[in-house]
C-alpha cells in the first residue's frame, strides 16, 4: 500500500549532515503517481514523451516492480520498434537468466558477477527480482543496475511469486532461473549453451546439464525416465522454452516443489529434453534437508496430479510411501492419494462426545477426562460441525446459494431411493476421522469436546446412536457473563449485537435442554455447579457411566501454573490452567465479575431473550438470574465520599462568580449510558458555576438512554437542557463536533455520559480563563477504577508551559493528559474541531491542535479536580495493542503540519507508540529509528508517509490490516554507498 516507503541515503558531498542527506527515492504513492503518468502518456500514444519519461525515471535504475511493469506493458503496445528504449525492444535474446533475491547480499554479488562475466553477454537478458530486502542487497543492486537489463524490487508472496514476476519480463527463447547464491559454472557456459543448442537438429523444450557444488563435487544428471521419482538435475542447471514456461508459470499452490512441477510438466509435453555434456551452474553443497517429508509429500502430489503413461499410480504410491517409511514417516501421504485407514468395527462405541454450551467449563471437564490413560483428546476438533451442518438450512449460509444446494441434494436422494444416503456418507467420513485419531493416540476412547456441537447434537445422536454423550450444563447467566469477559472485553452490548453469540443463546440453550431431558440411555448429564462443589463424587459417577476405572487424583488435572500445564489450542484461554482442580468458588464468580460493569442492562436484555422452558428444563430460573443481576453492575460513584477524601475546591477572593460578559455551555455525549447519564447530568447542574446551556447529544443509543434523559429534563425545567437524539449513529467524534458547532455559547466544556464533574470544576476553570478566548483551562482527574478504588492524576505539568514542551508531553504521555478542558468555541473552530470518522484518539488529536491554536503558555491549570473519570468499563483498554499503535500513528499524520518544524517530536511520539508493540514489530521499529534523523524539521518523506497513512486509514479496518500497515510503514532505510 502507499504507506510503504523505500528510503535511500543520497550522496551529497557538499553537506555531510545526516538530515540533509536523507531524501525520498521511491514511494508506492510516488510510484502510483508515476504509473498514472505512464498510462496517461500511453493513452495519448506519445511514445517519444514516454521514452523521455523512461530516460529520466527508469533507465539504468533499480525500480519498484509496479513501476517497471507500467513502462513494460505500455511499450509492449508500441508497434514501432524504433520508438522503444532498448530494454523494451521485442527482439529476443537466446537466454533470459532470472535471479531471485531476498536478504542475501553476499550470495547476490556472486550470482550477478558470474552472469556479468559471461563471454557471450550479448546473448543474455538478465533479470533480477528482489523481494524488498532489508539487508544491503538493494544498495548493491543500485550500484550495478545499469549492467542489469531488468532490475526490480518489491514485496511479494514468496519465491515462486517472485519467479512469476521475473517471467513477466522475459524476452528470450529459453529461460534459466539462477537464484542468489548460485553461479554459472564458468565464464563461457552461455557460449557453450549457445553452441550446443545450435548443434541440435530440433530445438529441445529444455536443455540441462550437471551441477557443480561449492565443495568441488559434481551432481550428475539422472535418466529422464526417473523424473517421476525426483529431480534429475538441479533447477539452476536447466533452461526451459520460454513460451512454454510462461504459459504455465510457477504454481503458488506448493511451498517447496513448484520448480519440480514445472520441470515435470515440461517432460510430459513429449518434446525432447536435451542433456548437455558440461556443468551449467555451481551451487552450495546439498545436505539432508529438514523439509524432507514436506517436500516428498508435495512431490508425490505433483506426480499423481499428471498422467504419466510410463508409470502406474500404484508404482508411484509404493515408491513415495517407501521413501517416507525410510524417514520414519509411515502412513504419511499427500491429499491427492490419501488412503483410507482401516476402520475398527467398534469405532462408534469408542467415541465420547462432550456436549455443552461454550463457556460452560467444558475444558476443565475435558482435562479431568484426559487424565485417564484410557481417554485421548485434542482440544476442540470441530470436525463434525461442518459435516453435519452442510445440509441444514438453519446453520448454513453461503454466498453461492447453499439453500439451493440443500434442495438439489434432497432431489438427488429421492432419485437414488435411499433416504439415508447422505447420513451413510457422513458416517463413512466421520469413521475415517475418528479411526485415524484413535490410531494416532492409541487410546481406548476418544473424547470430542466441541461446544458448538450443541447445534448438531440431535444429528450426532442419529449418526452415532451407540456413542457415549456427556452433557455439561451450567447457569446460563454464568455462560453469558463468560462470553462477555472472554471475548468482548466485559461489554455486554458487544455480546448482544454479535449475531453468532445471540444465536448460541437463542438456539443453543433450547437444543441443549431438549437433548439433556431426552432420557437417552447413552447420555450422562453433569451440572457444572455440582462438579466444582463435589468433584470426586461427580467424576466417579461420570467414569462409572463410561465404564472406566476411576481414582480420586484424576480430578487434580493441573499444576495451577499455566506455564507447566499443557494447553489445548482451542477452549478456555486461561482460567482453567491457573487451577489444579475444580474450584467451588467459581459457581458464583460470574456475579463478582460484573460488580463494575456499566452495560449490565444489556446483560439483562440477553437473559430476557432466553427461552423460559429451556432454562427451566436445565434446572435454572430466568427470574432468579434477573434478580441476581439487580445487585450487579457498576454502582453510582459516591461523590460526597470522594469530596470528603480529596477535599472541595474553594475560590479565592470574591465569592461572586464573574460573568466576564461570556456564556458557558456543557456538552454531555451519550451512547448506551442508561445507567449513568442522569448522574452525569446531575453533576453538571449541581456545579457552583451554572452553565448557560447543557446539551446532551445521544448517538442513537440502543438502550433506554433517550427516555431517561427526557425524564430528567422534564424534572429539571429550571435549567436550559437540550437533547439531540440522533436517528442514526454517527460515531463519537462526529457526535461531539456537530453538537459543539450547534451550541450558541462562547465557552464549552465536555463530559462523557458515564463520567462526572467534580464539584466546583466549572467555576475553577471559568475563573482561570477570565474570559480569554485564546486560553485553555484544565484540572486534575480523579480516575475511578473499581469499588472503593481510585487515584488522582495530576495534570499541572502542562500549566503555563511553552507549546513545544506541552506538545511533547502530549505526544509521549510522559505526564497525565488533561481531559474535559474548558475552551472557547472560537478556539475550537480554529483547531478544526473533532475529525469525523475517527473512532480512537480523536480527543488526543484535538488536544494537540488546541495547543497549537492557543496562545503561547496558554494552557492553564485551575488548581482543582475537574472530572471523575469512570474507568470501571473496559473502553479502549479492551482493544488490541496494534489498534492503539495504529490509532496514534494516524493522528501523527493528521496533525503533522503542527509539528513539522521539530522532527524530535515525531521521534519522541514513535518511541511512545512502541509501548504498544512487541516482538518483531518492535524490533523493526527500533531498527528504523536507528537510521532515522532526529534534529531539525521533519523530513519530507516522513511527513508524506504519515499523511498518506492518515488519508488511507479507512483501508485498514481489521487488526491484521493495521498491523500490516505499521509493518510496511517502518520499512528499513536503504543506505546507498557513495
Amino acid at each position: 500500500m502507499s504507506a510503504i516507503y523505500f528510503l535511500v541515503m543520497d550522496d551529497l558531498a557538499s553537506n555531510n549532515s545526516l538530515l540533509e542527506r536523507w531524501k525520498m527515492e521511491y514511494t508506492i504513492s510516488n510510484s502510483d503517481k508515476l504509473i498514472r503518468d505512464v498510462f496517461e502518456i500511453y493513452k495519448s500514444k506519445s511514445w517519444n514523451k514516454l521514452t523521455e519519461l523512461w530516460d529520466v525515471q527508469g533507465k539504468e535504475k533499480l525500480l519498484p516492480y509496479t513501476v517497471f511493469k507500467a513502462f513494460y506493458s505500455s511499450f509492449d503496445r508500441c508497434k514501432n520498434e524504433e520508438l522503444k528504449p532498448q530494454v523494451f525492444k521485442t527482439k529476443k535474446k537466446l537466454l533470459s537468466i532470472v535471479t531471485i533475491n531476498y536478504n542475501n547480499e553476499g550470495g547476490l554479488r556472486e550470482t550477478v558477477e558470474s552472469v556479468l562475466a559471461q563471454t557471450d553477454r550479448a546473448s543474455i537478458q538478465y533479470i533480477v527480482v528482489d523481494g524488498a530486502s532489508t539487508d544491503k542487497s538493494l544498495d548493491y543492486l543500485r550500484q550495478v543496475a545499469s549492467k542489469i537489463d531488468v532490475p526490480v524490487f518489491g514485496s511479494d508472496k514468496g519465491i515462486y511469486d517472485a519467479m512469476n514476476r521475473g517471467l513477466e519480463f522475459v524476452n528470450s527463447e529459453y529461460t534459466l532461473f539462477l537464484n542468489s547464491g548460485d553461479c554459472l559454472s564458468a565464464p563461457d557456459v552461455v557460449a557453450k549453451i549457445k553452441a550446443f543448442l545450435n548443434a541440435q537438429k530440433e530445438r529441445p523444450v529444455a536443455a540441462y546439464g550437471p551441477t557443480l557444488t561449492s565443495g568441488g563435487s559434481q551432481w550428475p544428471c539422472k535418466p529422464q525416465s526417473e523424473l517421476w521419482k525426483g529431480m534429475i538435475c538441479s533447477h539452476q542447471s536447466i533452461l526451459i522454452d520460454t513460451d512454454f514456461l510462461s504459459s504455465i508459470g510457477f504454481s503458488l499452490r506448493y511451498k517447496i516443489v513448484s520448480d519440480f512441477e514445472v520441470i515435470y510438466r515440461t517432460y510430459l509435453t513429449g518434446r525432447p529434453l536435451a542433456e548437455m555434456p558440461f556443468s551449467v551452474s555451481k551451487i552450495e553443497d546439498v545436505g539432508v534437508s529438514s523439509d524432507f517429508v514436506a517436500r516428498t509429500l508435495e512431490r508425490w502430489q505433483v506426480v499423481r496430479s499428471y498422467k504419466n503413461r510410463a508409470v502406474t499410480p500404484e508404482q508411484i504410491d509404493a515408491f513415495y510411501q517407501g521413501m517416507l517409511n525410510g524417514e520414519g514417516s509411515k502412513g504419511a501421504a499427500p491429499k491427492v492419494v490419501a488412503s483410507s485407514p482401516a476402520v475398527p468395527s467398534d469405532v462408534e462405541k469408542r467415541i465420547v462426545f462432550l456436549i455443552s454450551m461454550p463457556r460452560s467449563g467444558s475444558t476443565m471437564l475435558q482435562k479431568i477426562l484426559d487424565r485417564s490413560s484410557a481417554i485421548g483428546t485434542v482440544g476442540e476438533p470441530w470436525v463434525m460441525l461442518p459435516l453435519m451442518s452442510m445440509y441444514d438450512p438453519e446453520l448454513v449460509e453461503a454466498k453461492y446459494g447453499q439453500l439451493l444446494n440443500i434442495e438439489a441434494a434432497g432431489e438427488f436422494v429421492r432419485a437414488v431411493g435411499d433416504k439415508d444416503l447422505i447420513l451413510k456418507a457422513q458416517r463413512q467420513y466421520a469413521d475415517q476421522i475418528y479411526s485415524a485419531i484413535l490410531g494416532k493416540l492409541g487410546t481406548e476412547r476418544f473424547l470430542d469436546k466441541t461446544p458448538r456441537y450443541v447445534h448438531i447434537v440431535d444429528k450426532l445422536a442419529d449418526l452415532y446412536p451407540n456413542a457415549k454423550f456427556v452433557v455439561l450444563l451450567r447457569n446460563p447467566g454464568a455462560i453469558i457473563s463468560s462470553y462477555a469477559h472472554t471475548w468482548a472485553g466485559g461489554n455486554f452490548h458487544t455480546v448482544k449485537k454479535t449475531p453468532e453469540y445471540m444465536y448460541d443463546f437463542t438456539h443453543g440453550f433450547p437444543k441443549l435442554a431438549e437433548f439433556a431431558t431426552s432420557g437417552r440411555s447413552n447420555m450422562h448429564v453433569v451440572k457444572y455447579e455440582e462438579l466444582v462443589a463435589n468433584p470426586e463424587d461427580e467424576a466417579q459417577r461420570l467414569f462409572d457411566y463410561l465404564e472406566l476405572p476411576f481414582s480420586g487424583d484424576l480430578v487434580n488435572y493441573g499444576s495451577g501454573k499455566p506455564q507447566e500445564t499443557d494447553k489445548y489450542a482451542f477452549g478456555d484461554p486461561g482460567t482453567v490452567y491457573q487451577k489444579s482442580k475444580p474450584d467451588a468458588s467459581h459457581s458464583a464468580r460470574w456475579l463478582k465479575d460484573n460488580e463494575n460493569v456499566t452495560t449490565i442492562n444489556f446483560f439483562q436484555d440477553i437473559v430476557r431473550s432466553l427461552d423460559d422452558e429451556a432454562v427451566t428444563a436445565m434446572g435454572y430460573s430466568k427470574a432468579t438470574i434477573l434478580d441476581q443481576l439487580k445487585t450487579a453492575g457498576a454502582k453510582p460513584i459516591d461523590v460526597p465520599a470522594l469530596v470528603k477524601k480529596y477535599g472541595a475546591w474553594k475560590a479565592g477572593g470574591s465569592k461572586k462568580i464573574p460573568a466576564y460578559g461570556k456564556s458557558l455551555g456543557v456538552l454531555i455525549t451519550c451512547f448506551n449510558n442508561q445507567n449513568s447519564i442522569t448522574h452525569a447530568l446531575q453533576s453538571v447542574i449541581s456545579q457552583s458555576k451554572k452553565p448557560d446551556l447543557v446539551v446532551v447529544a445521544d448517538d442513537c443509543s440502543e438502550d433506554g438512554s433517550v427516555g431517561v434523559i427526557k425524564e430528567f429534563i422534564a424534572k429539571n425545567k429550571a435549567f436550559n437542557i437540550r437533547l439531540i437524539a440522533r436517528p442514526k449513529n454517527v460515531g463519537v467524534a462526529a457526535n461531539r463536533d456537530l453538537a459543539i458547532k450547534s451550541m450558541d455559547v462562547d465557552f464549552v466544556s465536555t463530559i462523557d455520559g458515564d463520567d462526572l464533574f467534580y464539584p466546583g470544576k466549572l467555576e475553577a476553570e471559568w475563573r482561570t480563563l477570565k474570559g480569554n478566548e485564546a486560553h485553555v483551562a484544565f484540572s486534575d482527574i480523579l480516575m475511578v477504577t473499581g469499588k472503593d478504588a481510585e487515584h488522582l492524576l495530576k495534570t499541572d505539568a502542562y500549566n503555563k508551559k511553552p507549546k513545544n514542551e506541552i506538545t511533547r508531553y502530549m505526544l509521549t504521555r510522559v505526564n497525565p493528559v488533561p481531559r474535559d478542558m474548558m475552551f472557547s468555541k472560537a478556539l475550537y473552530l480554529k483547531a478544526e474541531g473533532f475529525d469525523h470518522g475517527v473512532s480512537i484518539y480523536e480527543d488526543w488529536a484535538l488536544k494537540q491542535r488546541l495547543i497549537a491554536a492557543a496562545d503561547e503558555n496558554g494552557w492553564l491549570h485551575s488548581g482543582a479536580i475537574g472530572t471523575i473519570y469512570d474507568r470501571r468499563a473496559p473502553g479502549l483498554s479492551g482493544k488490541p495493542p496494534i489498534y492503539h499503535a495504529f490509532g496514534e500513528m494516524i493522528i501523527l499524520g493528521r496533525n503533522i503540519e503542527y509539528y513539522r518544524h521539530d522532527n524530535s517530536l515525531v521521534v519522541a511520539a514513535i518511541y511512545s507508540i512502541m509501548r504498544h508493540l512487541k516482538g518483531p514489530m518492535k524490533e523493526r521499529t527500533e531498527n528504523f529509528l536507528k537510521h532515522y534523523p532526529v534534529e531539525g524539521e521533519v523530513p519530507e518523506f516522513m511527513a508524506d508517509s504519515l499523511l498518506t497513512l492518515w488519508r488511507e486509514r479507512r483501508l485498514c479496518k481489521s487488526t491484521e490490516a493495521k498491523a500490516k500497515a505499521i509493518w510496511q510503514f517502518f520499512s528499513p532505510p536503504l543506505e546507498v554507498k557513495k
